[in-house]
C-alpha cells in the first residue's frame, strides 16, 4: 500500500487541483491520502475532508519541515510513503505509478520526480526548474562520507516516494530549518541504498520570489546545508558560477536577453543570502530570525497535536 502525505497550510485552489489529480491516478497500487494541517484559516480543511482519507491538525508553532514529515510517516499505513507539496500538481494520470516503480528494487530507498514550470512562472524560474530537473533519469548511488557534496546527495521531497522502513531508520532531522530532504538523501546513500530520479513522474510546481523572499529563502538554505552537504566554499562558488553562465546563455537563446540584467541581480541576491546562511551560525539569534524566511523556526516549538476525525 502507498500513503500519500500532504503537509498543508492555506492551500487554496492549488491544493484542490493537487488532490483532484491524485484521485485521477491510474495503474498504481492502492493508496491512502493522509494530510497534516498546521493552522489553515481558508477552506483547506474542508477541501481535505472532501478528498483525504485522514486529516490531522497541529498548531502552527509545532510545524517543522523534518519533524512534521516524520510525524506523518509514523502515522502512515503504507510501506511506500509519497511526499507531495500542497502546490505540486501531478501532471499525468500515471504520475504515481511512475514515481513508485523504482521502489520495487529492494536497494532503492527513494525516488523523486520532475518539476515542470507552471504557466505563471517567468523565464528565470523556468530555467531553474529545467536545469535542476532534467528530462533524463539518473540515480545517486552508495556514498562514502567524504564525497557528500550537494551534487552527490541531491534529493527533493516536493515530489518523492520513500521506503517507510528506510525513513524510520533514517528519519528527517527534527530541528533543521529546511533541506531535510538532502539530509535524508545523504543518510540513505551512506547506508548503502540508491536514490532514483524519475522524470516521467512529473508535477507542475514553481514559485516566483521577490528579491527579499529570495534572500531569506537562500539564507535558510545556506544555513541548513552547511553541515549537510559538505561542500567547500570553492565548490559552492564554482557551482554558482556555472549555473549563472548557463542561465545567461538560456535567456539569450530564448529571446529573453532583456532579463539578463535582472537575472544577474537575482543571482547576486540568491548568492548573498546563501553566503550569509553559511555564516549564520556565527550570528546572534535575533539576526538569524530577521534574515530567515521561516522565522518561526527560531522560536521554541510546541509539541502538542490533536487529531481531527475525517
Amino acid at each position: 500500500m502507498i500513503s500519500i502525505l500532504l503537509l498543508t497550510l492555506n492551500g487554496g485552489d492549488r491544493l484542490r487541483e493537487c488532490l483532484r489529480a491524485i484521485r485521477a491516478q491510474q495503474g498504481a497500487p492502492p493508496y491512502e491520502i493522509l494530510a497534516i494541517d498546521s493552522g489553515s484559516t481558508d477552506q483547506t480543511l474542508a477541501t481535505l475532508h472532501a478528498f483525504a482519507d485522514r486529516v490531522q491538525s497541529i498548531p502552527p508553532e509545532a510545524f517543522g519541515h523534518g519533524r512534521t514529515r516524520n510525524l506523518a510517516a509514523r502515522g502512515a499505513a503504507g510501506e511506500w510513503l509519497v511526499f507531495l507539496s500542497q502546490d505540486a500538481v501531478p501532471a499525468s494520470p500515471d504520475w504515481l505509478a511512475n514515481l513508485t516503480r523504482p521502489l520495487e528494487a529492494p536497494d532503492v530507498a527513494a525516488s523523486f520526480g520532475r518539476q515542470l514550470p507552471p504557466a505563471d512562472v517567468g523565464p528565470i524560474e523556468t530555467f531553474f526548474l529545467t536545469f535542476t530537473y532534467p528530462p533524463h533519469p539518473f540515480e545517486q548511488s552508495r556514498l562514502r562520507q567524504v564525497d557528500g557534496g550537494i551534487g552527490r546527495i541531491f534529493f527533493s521531497n516536493v515530489n518523492a516516494a520513500i521506503r517507510k522502513s528506510v525513513l524510520l531508520a533514517h528519519p528527517f532531522p527534527d530541528d533543521v530549518i529546511m533541506s531535510e530532504d538532502q539530509a535524508f538523501g545523504r543518510a540513505a546513500l551512506e547506508a548503502g541504498y540508491r536514490v532514483c530520479y524519475e522524470p516521467e513522474a512529473a508535477v507542475l510546481h514553481g514559485h516566483r520570489y521577490t528579491l527579499s523572499q529570495l534572500f531569506r529563502r537562500n539564507f535558510d538554505s545556506g544555513y541548513s546545508l552547511r553541515e549537510i552537504s559538505g561542500d567547500s566554499w570553492r565548490n559552492v562558488v564554482a557551482l554558482g558560477a556555472g549555473y549563472v553562465r548557463a542561465e545567461i546563455a538560456y535567456l539569450w537563446q530564448t529571446g529573453n536577453w532583456s532579463l539578463i540584467p535582472y537575472a544577474v541581480l537575482y543571482e547576486a541576491t540568491k548568492s548573498a543570502g546563501f553566503a550569509a546562511g553559511r555564516l549564520g551560525h556565527r550570528l546572534p539569534r535575533r539576526l538569524q530570525r530577521t534574515l530567515s524566511l521561516h522565522r518561526r523556526h527560531w522560536d521554541t516549538p510546541v509539541e502538542t497535536t490533536r487529531q481531527d476525525a475525517s
